[in-house]
């Protein structure tokens, strides 16, 4: 299990839509690394995982699919 979901980059003030990279799969949740977060989850029975980003008032800010993975991570 070398791959991992995705990992995204921003600053606080970022105006553009945040990049997803390649990831790792482990450890399991998110995992600030100092450039950006790694979310990492086991879901043996997902089709499909998206990353739901919400603002302080739980309002939806952003989307993202997550493609990457290995095995059921």
């Amino acid at each position: 299990m070398e791959i991992a979901l995705a990992r995204l980059r921003a600053t606080p003030k970022q105006t553009e839509k945040l990049v997803a990279w390649p990831g790792r799969d482990s450890p399991l949740g998110a995992t600030w690394d100092g450039e950006g977060t790694n979310f990492s989850l086991f879901a043996q029975n997902a089709d499909a995982v998206d990353l739901v980003l919400l603002d302080a008032d739980g309002a939806e800010l952003e989307a993202y699919e997550l493609a990457e993975r290995t095995d059921l991570v």
